[in-house]
């Protein structure tokens, strides 16, 4: 039981642990950089070999580099964009982890995330987490109804809700290190 517990909640760290991120940023300059790719060409061919060529000349390092030390820094300090991302911001930009027994989607904007996990009965269950703001995400289920909520405590211990509040486990910022160094 003690293992089941320590994987779920390694899973739901996965899946809120970029939305707890204080200095999580837009990567405006990075996603200019992929526009430009998907812009120079419908052909699939022509977008990859852009692709492999962005890659071996470090654009795309570069981009990610400048957004993480400059654009994403200046706005967490001072609440103002440096770049705008572009204005054609698609759900395709969003972060896909797949495979047989589980999947996670961080939206476009780093606010929503969806873990889809496969149960032992071999049916599939899907949550939605919200983030509401720099502490809470909401856990929303079927219909988008309330499950429950996340909730980062000042000394960083995850405080985990049912739909009415009340604290049904935690998770210390100790248990949370040694997980994520098992991983």
């Amino acid at each position: 039981m003690k293992q089941r517990r320590k994987v779920v909640i390694l899973v739901l760290l996965a899946a809120l642990l970029p939305m707890f991120m204080g200095c999580y940023g837009p990567f405006p300059l990075t996603k200019h950089v992929y526009k430009i790719n998907g812009d120079v060409s419908e052909d699939k061919w022509v977008q990859s070999l852009v692709m492999w060529a962005f890659g071996i000349v470090q654009v795309y390092s570069v981009a990610t580099f400048g957004d993480l030390i400059v654009c994403n820094l200046v706005e967490f300090w001072t609440g103002k964009r440096l770049v705008e991302p572009p204005a054609s911001a698609k759900a395709s930009d969003a972060l896909e982890q797949t495979d047989a027994n589980a999947s996670l989607r961080i939206g476009p904007e780093g606010n929503t995330a969806t873990l889809r996990v496969r149960t032992p009965s071999g049916q599939f269950k899907e949550v939605r987490f919200v983030r509401v703001n720099d502490t809470t995400c909401e856990i929303r289920g079927v219909n988008d109804a309330l499950i429950g909520s996340v909730v980062r405590s000042e000394d960083g211990t995850l405080l985990f809700h049912d739909d009415t509040g009340r604290v049904v486990t935690h998770c210390s910022p100790e248990e949370v290190g040694k997980l994520l160094a098992r991983s």
